[in-house]
């Protein structure tokens, strides 16, 4: 049996010093970060990859580094032409990366051919939405791709530009896992724009994780994101961040019937804290009898306006549910008191095939 299929460094010269037989390394784990690396190490980096020749998975954590000139160019050239790259996960955190160096990234993974899992993180760099174009057009062109996990928090993308990337990455067919953080990318600049169009090309994808907090989504746009999640019938997972946004009760009412349309669906984790859900009745919809194969649900409505009234209102549109087996509910913070939740929970209990229920008020 082989040895050394996985190998995990914790130094430049650690790494380049090492006197391991490199060559059958099949998994490498590089923690680089704020390693001062400029284009002379950036080359003896590069010089030492390419002794894994069977390498298939590399993990790069590269944040707060001060990189050469040409470090980056140094260092897409070598990615590509390591040629059974299957997995890759790039941490470029803090870098100050300009929208030419996510050019040139771009162009790099786009010749990666055998890519199938990509996790990327280019947060808090100098990437504007010019960025994110340029790196959807380069992702598109990994079709083998099937996970994708891109951290783009802080950058201005705004819905255009949003749109465009899930047009662009409809290309990538075999997609079956998608995450994407976009918190505080001003995501509802363009009110005439729907910036989550294009979600329902994705008939593959089974796990969708979207962290959406602080990007002032109103009613408009989450319904708008229902109804294109609808469509996803593949869909088996889901996980949707909404802290710090401007949604009421309509919007959140209309967009749990918009996901309803996801027969496949059978996690919903749903974190809505912090928006205006419960200032008025909820409309009782009978979604929740809609979903097929829901089976785990976890929802954070705190810090919202639920009066006790609507609390009611929303215990009975899940007492609906034929197939729950699990539900957390956090309605901490809201416009009733602990002592009043009583008739919550006995509500609740009275779901069907519940097995395992947590409450928080």
């Amino acid at each position: 049996m082989k040895q050394n299929i996985k190998k995990t460094f914790y130094s430049i010269e650690e790494y380049l010093e090492t006197d391991i037989d490199m060559q059958e390394i099949k998994l490498l784990i590089l923690y680089l970060n704020k390693s001062k690396i400029n284009d002379a190490i950036m080359s003896d980096l590069c010089n030492k990859l390419r002794e894994s020749i069977d390498l298939y998975d590399l993990k790069l954590f590269l944040s707060e580094n001060k990189f050469g000139q040409n470090s980056f160019s140094i260092l897409g050239l070598e990615l590509q032409n390591i040629v059974n790259l299957q997995s890759l996960l790039l941490d470029l955190k803090q870098n100050k990366l300009n929208n030419e160096k996510i050019k040139s990234l771009a162009e790099t993974l786009g010749k990666c051919q055998k890519l199938e899992s990509l996790i990327l993180y280019i947060d808090q760099n100098q990437i504007t939405n010019q960025g994110v174009e340029y790196l959807a057009f380069g992702l598109k062109r990994c079709l083998n791709i099937k996970t994708l996990e891109i951290d783009l928090s802080n950058i201005d993308i705004g819905s255009k530009n949003l749109n465009q990337l899930f047009f662009e990455l409809k290309t990538c067919v075999n997609l079956t896992n998608l995450s994407l953080r976009l918190s505080q990318c001003n995501i509802s600049s363009q009110r005439h724009i729907n910036p989550f169009e294009g979600l329902r090309k994705f008939q593959n994808l089974k796990n969708l994780n979207l962290n959406l907090q602080c990007n002032q989504i109103n009613d408009d746009q989450i319904v708008l994101l229902g109804i294109e999640l609808g469509f996803i019938a593949s869909l088996t997972s889901l996980f949707l961040g909404f802290y710090f946004n401007q949604i009421s009760t309509s919007g959140y009412s209309n967009f749990i019937e918009g996901i309803s349309n996801c027969k496949g669906l059978f996690t919903l984790k749903l974190y809505m804290g912090q928006n205006m859900i419960g200032n008025e009745d909820i409309l009782l919809k009978d979604s929740f009898s809609k979903f097929q194969n829901l089976n785990n649900f976890i929802i954070d409505l705190s810090s919202n306006q639920f009066t006790l009234l609507n609390a009611m209102q929303l215990s009975y549109e899940l007492k609906q549910s034929e197939t729950l087996t699990s539900l957390a509910l956090n309605m901490s913070s809201n416009k009733f008191g602990s002592e009043q939740t009583n008739k919550i929970i006995i509500n609740l209990k009275k779901i069907k095939k519940l097995v395992n229920l947590q409450t928080y008020f």
